[in-house]
C-alpha cells in the first residue's frame, strides 16, 4: 500500500469512527463539537488498541432497536465514552488495577494456605513426640527401643518439611526439654541426629549447641553462623558445607569430612580436628586457639597460612609456628589466656 492509499485508507477510517462518535454522543446527550469528535476519531485510528475495540463493538452502534440501543449504552457506549476519555496512561492503570488486586489476593491466600500447612505439620510432630512420651515410655531409664527410632526418623523427616522459622523453634524446643543434649558420662540422647541425612539443610544461625550429629550427612548444608559449641560430629559429612563465622568452640570433628568446607572466619578454639579430611577446606581467618589437628588429612601449609594459629597443634609436615599470631591476638603463648592491654 503506497503512502497515499495509506493516508486516504486512515481518512476514510477517521470519517467512520467520528460519525460513530456523533451519535454516541447525541444519544447519550454529552457536550461536544465536529472538531472534538474527529480528534477523538484520529487518536482512536493511531491506535491499534482502540480501533480493534471500536470495530468489534460497531454492530452496536449501528443498531436500531431499542433494546439494542439500551444494551448498546449500558454495555458499551458508557465504558467505552469513559476510557476514550482518559489519557492513554490511565485507562492502562485503570485496566492493571483489577489484575494486580488479583493476583495480591492469590498470594496473600496462598501465603495463609502455606501458613496453616506449616503449624498443622509442627502440631502433628508435638502430638506424635507427646504420645511417645506417655504410651511407649520415650523418657523411661530404660526406653523402648522402637520408640527412640520412630522420634529420631519423624523429627528429621519434619526438619525437612518444615520451613526455616519452624525448623528453628522445634530445634529449641529440642534443646530446652533435653531430649537432645549429651549428657557427659550418659548414654546416647533421646532425639539424635546420628547417622541422619540433614544434607542441604538450611540452619544458619541456628542454636544447635550440644546436638549429636555423629556420622550425620550435612553435606551442603547451610551452617553459616550457627552455633555448634561441643557439638558431636564425629565422622560426620561436612562436604562443601557452608560453615562461615560458625561457632565451633569445643566442637568434635574427629575424623569428620570436611572436604571444600567454608571454614572462613569460623571460630574453632579448642576444636578437636583429629584425623579430620580438610582437602581444599578454606580457613581463610579462621580462629585456631588451641584447635588440634593431630593426623589431619590432606591440610597443607598453604591453608593453615590463611588461619589465626595460637597454640595450635599442627599435623606432622607442616613447618609454620604453632603460636605464630599469638602476640596478635593478645593471647599468652603459655597460658591461653589473654593479655591484659
Amino acid at each position: 500500500m503506497t503512502r497515499k492509499n495509506r493516508a486516504e485508507k486512515q481518512r476514510a477510517d477517521t470519517e467512520r469512527i467520528a460519525l460513530g462518535i456523533y451519535h454516541n454522543r447525541l444519544l447519550l446527550g454529552k457536550p461536544g463539537d465536529e472538531c472534538s469528535d474527529w480528534a477523538k476519531a484520529e487518536k482512536i485510528v493511531r491506535s491499534l488498541f482502540r480501533t480493534t475495540l471500536f470495530a468489534s463493538n460497531r454492530p452496536f452502534i449501528l443498531g436500531r432497536k431499542p433494546a439494542k440501543q439500551a444494551f448498546k449504552v449500558i454495555a458499551w457506549d458508557a465504558p467505552r465514552w469513559f476510557l476514550f476519555s482518559l489519557p492513554q496512561l490511565e485507562w492502562i492503570k485503570l485496566l492493571a488495577v483489577p489484575l494486580v488486586i488479583a493476583a495480591a489476593g492469590s498470594i496473600i491466600t496462598g501465603q495463609i494456605q502455606r501458613e496453616a500447612n506449616q503449624n498443622a505439620v509442627l502440631k502433628a510432630y508435638f502430638d506424635k513426640l507427646e504420645e511417645l512420651t506417655f504410651e511407649r515410655n520415650l523418657l523411661a531409664e530404660t526406653p523402648d527401643e522402637g520408640a527412640i527410632v520412630l522420634a529420631r526418623g519423624r523429627t528429621v523427616a519434619v526438619l525437612r518439611e518444615l520451613d526455616f522459622a519452624r525448623r528453628t523453634q522445634l530445634i529449641a524446643f529440642l534443646q530446652a526439654s533435653d531430649l537432645s543434649q549429651i549428657i557427659e558420662d550418659s548414654a546416647e540422647p533421646v532425639i539424635s541426629f546420628k547417622a541422619q541425612n540433614l544434607s542441604g539443610l538450611n540452619l544458619r544461625r541456628v542454636h544447635l549447641s550440644g546436638l549429636d550429629f555423629q556420622e550425620a550427612d550435612l553435606e551442603r548444608t547451610n551452617l553459616k553462623k550457627a552455633h555448634l559449641e561441643r557439638t558431636n560430629l564425629e565422622e560426620a559429612d561436612l562436604e562443601n558445607a557452608n560453615l562461615k563465622k560458625a561457632h565451633l568452640v569445643e566442637a568434635n570433628l574427629e575424623k569428620a569430612d570436611l572436604k571444600k568446607v567454608n571454614l572462613e572466619e569460623a571460630d574453632l578454639e579448642s576444636a578437636n580436628l583429629k584425623r579430620a579430611d580438610l582437602s581444599h577446606a578454606n580457613l581463610e581467618r579462621a580462629f585456631l586457639l588451641n584447635a588440634n589437628f593431630e593426623g589431619a588429612v590432606d591440610l597443607t601449609q598453604d591453608q593453615l597460612a590463611l588461619a589465626e594459629l595460637c597454640r595450635t597443634t599442627l599435623p606432622e609436615g607442616i613447618t609454620l609456628d604453632p603460636n605464630r599470631d599469638c602476640e596478635e591476638l593478645g593471647i599468652d603463648p603459655k597460658t591461653g589466656e589473654y593479655i591484659s592491654p
